[in-house]
């Protein structure tokens, strides 16, 4: 059978990751992306690639005609998360495909057991996992009813190359320029943290994995080993080479913050992940990939210092023109 990977939101960190190990294993890619000049940025040379919004359903169906394996990759915000899943499924539906829809352990809530196995309960607690938990469960509902073939590769905290998204771009930011850099709730509580090739890798992975309808969908990928914020944060600044200086967000500073800052008033319905031990149980994918290979930390703290040392390099240049 021939394959077609589709890979939508190909320019953001997860989907070009996807979109590289796509292609240096020679598997045929379809990069979907919303801006043609980022596509041309970032995407290896003579990717295919293909400009659409992924909220147009009558424009993903059409991209996915004789594709194999879907890849959500999309950022956005509010009700577009709806339509965007719906699109991506009525897309799996039409092609056959395998629809690969990353997520995280939001919607699990507070663990009533760590490290957690992908059979955790759904007791989500905050608005981004109750998002996560209604979106699966569409996902669910289309299985039951139409037999869709999906899977959600459960992503530990992504770090490296392209993800500027997140409080670690601060971080590393911070240590490039030897300023203060902080991380949330507390510095000595170990947290899953997984460089984002590897997530890639594991995405890919994941869409031909053998599963029956009966099978748990979700797959927990929790990266090389848990970490502390402290030691993250000591080696990010031993990677640029600056002297550390390491500061910590409390749940007071997050909520007083919050109420001038949307985004950090769903930071504090979080924190619990960074305030007690929110780990993952890995056994699973290790057991249907013993061969997978997590990046150290040693390997990838340095690989996404040097990334954002030219990234920033290059902005600089940009706004002095």
């Amino acid at each position: 059978m021939n394959e077609l990977h589709v890979v939508f939101g190909a320019t953001g960190a997860l989907g070009s990751a996807i979109v590289r190990h796509l292609t240096r294993s020679g598997k045929p890619v379809l990069a979907v992306a919303r801006n043609e000049d980022k596509a041309q940025r970032i995407l290896p040379e003579d990717t295919e690639f293909s400009i659409a919004d992924a909220l147009d359903a009558d424009h993903v169906t059409y991209l996915c005609q004789g594709a194999t394996a879907i890849y959500n990759c999309v950022h956005t915000r509010g009700e577009n998360w709806f339509t965007l899943a719906e699109n991506l499924i009525a897309g799996a539906k039409v092609s056959g495909a395998r629809l690969v829809f990353p997520s995280n352990i939001h919607g699990y809530g507070p663990l009533q057991q760590s490290p957690a196995t992908e059979d955790h309960p759904h007791l989500a607690t905050s608005k981004r996992g109750i998002l996560r938990n209604t979106l699966e469960k569409m996902l669910a509902d289309a299985r039951e009813s139409d037999g869709l073939n999906y899977v959600v590769p459960r992503l530990a905290g992504i770090y490296g190359p392209l993800v500027t998204d997140s409080f670690i771009a601060q971080i590393v930011e911070s240590a490039l320029q030897g300023k203060q850099g902080y991380w949330y709730g507390k510095l000595d509580v170990p947290f899953d943290l997984v460089y984002v090739d590897d997530a890639a890798a594991a995405c890919v992975r994941l869409s031909a994995v053998e599963q029956s309808p009966e099978d748990n969908p979700a797959w927990h990928v929790p990266g090389y080993a848990p970490i502390t914020g402290r030691r993250f944060m000591e080696m990010t600044y031993q990677a640029a080479g600056t002297k550390p200086n390491i500061g910590v967000r409390s749940r007071l500073m997050l909520s007083a913050l919050g109420l001038a800052v949307p985004g950090a008033k769903e930071l504090v319905e979080l924190l619990y992940e960074f305030e007690t031990p929110t780990l993952m149980d890995g056994s699973r994918f290790a057991a249907a990939f013993p061969d997978f290979r997590y990046t150290p930390y040693e390997e990838g703290i340095p690989g996404m210092v040097t990334w954002y040392r030219e990234y920033l390099s290059a902005q600089s240049a940009t706004n002095r023109k």
